[in-house]
């Protein structure tokens, strides 16, 4: 899988600007990097679990949660990785990352009533 996450990455940085703006390239990666803290998550492995949630979250950002289910999914990542931290009983980061959750929530319906 983490040979499959750097093929992504790999193929999507020879990828020009343009195409970037038009297509959603990092989907499939944000979804590997999910699907691997889901695993060490699993295996008791937090710490690598964290890192493959916040490599995740980080290719959200970089998306810009433009979507409806990319914000799904960030929201999904954040409440993981509160989880994970609980598991190594670091509650304060585990409580940032909840209180992030309220924060972008809001923020985002704020943006979508905007629109609306």
């Amino acid at each position: 899988m983490i040979a499959k996450i750097r093929q992504l990455r790999d193929s999507h940085r020879s990828m020009g600007e343009r195409d970037l703006r038009t297509e959603n390239p990092f989907g499939s990666i944000i979804f590997l990097n999910r699907l691997l803290g889901d695993v060490r998550f699993q295996d008791e492995e937090y710490e690598d679990a964290i890192i493959s949630y916040q490599d995740a979250i980080q290719m959200l950002y970089y998306d810009r949660l433009q979507y409806a289910n990319s914000f799904v999914t960030f929201i999904r990542l954040k409440l993981k990785l509160g989880l994970t931290y609980e598991k190594i009983k670091a509650y304060e980061f585990s409580l940032g990352h909840y209180a992030g959750v309220i924060d972008e929530g809001g923020k985002y319906l704020i943006e979508i009533a905007d629109i609306h």
